[in-house]
């Protein structure tokens, strides 16, 4: 009998294989691009990311059969310490470009603040979905179009402080925050940016280094909040916040009378319940640490929700405790505690799974771009909560108006004043609701005499001036306060009506949607100059024999029909009436109260030689202004048209009135125009010339990440003609914002090209050998009107030519 023991033994192991291979074929392959650090450095997060994002693609491929493959071809260069400067920056950004070349489908990352510009303006340029569980600092995402954070924002760490300031009515309150710390700095740009989105409350801000701590300047600073409040916020570390805490013990300043917040977002510092507790240093005598435990007990501390017993975060975890390098870097032998940082990118992998499987068709199409369409349209069209499964701690919410997670958040109070530990008395947010607080600790009591929270001010005013209070007669105190009361709804009220009346001032029918207009896509236009076949090359082609290689890409083509009569991108129909259009750069635009003003503020401008807004067109991709018409198109297309009737006297009435215009424009509240150029000008049935753009800054300024992706039209550096030079000076020393013209020199300098066009009947700087102007000249000279010239007009100075 032959021995078959090798086949016992193999059969197994090749039986999984070929089930394995078999199965390959139906599986949906998504390439994932990782920003991250080097992993070798102990102090980075990222030696924790590694497994963890292996044990996400374990549980994406047995959870949605989708198989990601990481790409850690550019991993980023040392830790956020030494992420700012030129160099690491634009090594970010050529890195995305390196990941796009390779076909990646999605971006992850990056950890670091200082590397989120960079790669998001990269990301937003070529359209790739970017995700990151890190950045918290990065007050607003809403500049990076394609950007989701899956980790806490530091925008919505206040929830809980906030919540407490309503309940109680405390309206005034004092802020300390640590400038020298650029994470205490960012937190307190974000509290002062929440602040000054709510009227219910106000906050005093002054500024603490940690030079500062001497006792007498901390007595001074305690002595301004006995002053003027009773609520004191301190965004600083928690090192000095014990030193002020113990001077405050000293003051009399705790016990009940205060209160104090401070955040510790990852509850490192603070609130962990062990030797090392944030009240407690070791190096400190016993007497200091027995004033910093009683001054503790007046502070309440706000921090991410433990997760500790969450099972499926525990789940989680122990497969990933499987595939780390060094199991003892996620607390032994349990429970187990990830870094925060390794939890939100598991969610971000999570979320580019949930994007894929939400794509239409059974055979899906993988790439960048219809990844990015697909979570575009749920962001605009989707609830306003993006729930999504599988997470490392269960569901969890994504923002579709922000894009940021909803994370949820503890406050922290001490509750066992004995041994100096914290518990959770709240709880707010997560995938459940935006801020649906849940009370978790009924049992607590403050630890004033009577168990209560002190009120917004003392019954004596803050100077506890006794024979003051007791010569305010009830009556009178009854009476003022129901006087203020009064005023204060009747207050609210009117600023809730002007507020409703701001966002419905934009007249029923002013926002056309796309489908209603017949219009001519400019860049499918200027896509078509690139190919020309009989377009004169540059004289730098003409020396190295290669012609115009611009792509023509008609993925944006927004032609509707057959529009024979329309032969400029300026003209269109709107409901089937003639108007005139400026499409927009901006490829996303939403209705607000700034907006509905601009426009009635513009509708309030009459002047003949301003063009009158009839309407406008907010679908994302197709953003448009609407006219009234000017059948005879733009000054642009007038000096570009060789074939154009341009004598004299109707030179001088053009030049005469944009003048009267610009006249206009910088005797009224706008002030400056800011955007002049030949395009914006457009030429009535009666040859009158009309200046439109005005105002409108909802629809024509740029943020930071619009502005990159207008640099890759080809034809960016043409409309730079009528930009006065300081401000192209400005823009180019200033990378990382953009510079808006707001004097009027910028428009008599723009004049004074659209006068140099004008004069010699052709583009700005003609006189010079130009590819994109005579481009431009091609593209007019085949628009469809019959040439009554046989030679084209170029105009020069000097030389053979004449103008």
């Amino acid at each position: 009998m032959p021995d078959n023991r090798w086949l016992q033994v193999w059969t197994a192991p090749i039986l999984y294989i070929v089930l394995l291979v078999a199965g390959q074929d139906d599986r949906l392959v998504v390439k994932v691009a990782l920003l991250l650090m080097h992993d070798d450095l102990q102090e980075a997060p990222d030696m924790y990311l590694r497994p963890v994002l292996r044990a996400a693609a374990d549980a994406i491929l047995d959870n949605y059969g989708i198989d990601m493959q990481f790409m850690f071809d550019f991993p980023m260069m040392t830790a956020c310490a030494n992420s700012s400067g030129s160099p690491a920056v634009s090594r970010t950004f050529i890195q995305v470009f390196e990941y796009y070349q390779q076909q990646a489908d999605v971006v992850i990352g990056p950890y670091c603040t200082a590397k989120l510009p960079p790669s998001g303006i990269a990301t937003s340029a070529l359209n790739i979905l970017q995700v990151t569980g890190g950045c918290h600092s990065v007050l607003d995402i809403s500049s990076y179009t394609y950007l989701t954070r899956t980790g806490y924002a530091k925008m919505n760490q206040f929830g809980l402080i906030k919540y407490m300031l309503e309940k109680y009515r405390w309206k005034t309150l004092m802020v300390f925050y640590q400038k020298d710390s650029p994470d205490r700095l960012a937190d307190y740009q974000a509290f002062a940016a929440r602040d000054a989105e709510d009227t219910n409350f106000a906050g005093t801000y002054l500024a603490i280094t940690s030079a500062d701590l001497t006792t007498s300047k901390i007595g001074d600073v305690l002595t301004t909040v006995g002053q003027s409040a009773r609520v004191v916020v301190l965004l600083m570390d928690n090192a000095i916040v014990r030193r002020i805490m113990i001077e405050a013990a000293k003051m009399g300043m705790v016990g009940g009378d205060y209160v104090y917040f401070a955040v510790d977002v990852l509850g490192a510092e603070i609130t962990r319940n062990n030797a090392t507790n944030g009240w407690r240093d070791e190096a400190d005598t016993a007497d200091n640490n027995d004033l910093a435990k009683k001054a503790y007990a007046s502070l309440l501390v706000v921090s991410l929700r433990d997760r500790s017993q969450n099972p499926d975060y525990q789940k989680n975890i122990a497969s990933i405790f499987v595939k780390a390098k060094d199991p003892s870097l996620y607390g032994g032998s349990g429970p187990y505690q990830l870094p925060y940082s390794a939890e939100s990118f598991y969610n971000s992998l999570v979320f580019v799974a949930d994007v894929v499987t939400r794509m239409d068709g059974q055979q899906k199409d993988i790439n960048a771009r219809n990844i990015t369409q697909v979570t575009s349209n749920y962001y605009i069209n989707g609830p306003d909560d993006w729930i999504i499964t599988g997470g490392l701690c269960g569901d969890f919410a994504i923002d579709t108006h922000t894009g940021d997670v909803e994370e949820s958040y503890q406050l922290y109070a001490m509750t066992d004043k004995g041994a100096g530990y914290f518990a959770g008395l709240l709880v707010s947010g997560g995938a459940d609701s935006r801020l649906n607080v849940t009370t978790i600790n009924p049992s607590f009591t403050w630890t004033s005499s009577d168990g209560s929270f002190p009120p917004n001010e003392p019954a004596c005013d803050y100077t506890g001036d006794n024979s003051a209070c007791a010569a305010e007669a009830s009556g009178q105190i009854a009476g003022i306060v129901s006087s203020l009361l009064s005023l204060a709804l009747v207050a609210s009220l009117a600023l809730a009506y002007r507020h409703w009346k701001r966002m419905n001032e934009l007249e029923p029918g002013w926002v056309v949607p796309f489908s209603e207009l017949k219009v001519t896509d400019p860049d499918v236009q200027l896509s078509k100059t690139a190919a020309a076949p009989d377009a004169k090359p540059s004289r730098e082609a003409e020396q190295d024999g290669s012609q115009w290689n611009v792509p023509q890409d008609t993925s944006h083509e927004c032609m509707l029909g057959d529009l024979p009569t329309l032969t400029s991108p300026s003209l269109g129909l709107c409901r089937k009436q003639s108007v005139t259009v400026r499409w927009m750069k901006k490829k996303r635009v939403q209705a607000s109260a700034k907006m509905a003003q601009e426009v009635k503020a513009l509708g309030k401008m009459a002047n003949d030689h301003l063009a009158k807004l009839l309407a406008g067109c907010l679908d994302s991709g197709r953003i448009l202004l609407i006219y009234e018409n000017c059948s005879r198109g733009s000054l642009e297309e007038s000096v570009n048209d060789v074939t154009s009737k341009f004598e004299w006297p109707l030179r001088f009435s053009y030049m005469q009135d944009i003048v009267r215009a610009l006249h206009y424009i910088h005797s009224s509240p706008v002030r400056v125009h800011g955007r002049l150029s030949s395009a914006c000008c457009f030429i009535d049935s009666r040859f009158t010339l009309k200046v439109s753009d005005v105002g409108l800054s909802s629809f024509l300024d740029l943020n930071l990440a619009e502005y990159w992706v207008t640099k890759r039209r080809v034809d960016f550096y043409y409309r730079q003609f009528w930009t006065a030079p300081e401000l192209l000076k400005s823009q180019e020393a200033l990378w990382d914002q953009v510079v808006i013209c707001s004097q009027r020199q910028c428009d008599i300098y723009s004049f004074g090209i659209i006068m140099q066009e004008i004069i010699l009947h052709a583009p700005p700087y003609s006189m010079y050998d130009d590819t994109f102007t005579d481009q431009r000249r091609h593209l007019s000279e085949n628009r469809g009107r019959a040439s009554s010239r046989s030679a084209s007009f170029s105009a020069f100075i000097g030389g053979d030519g004449g103008a």
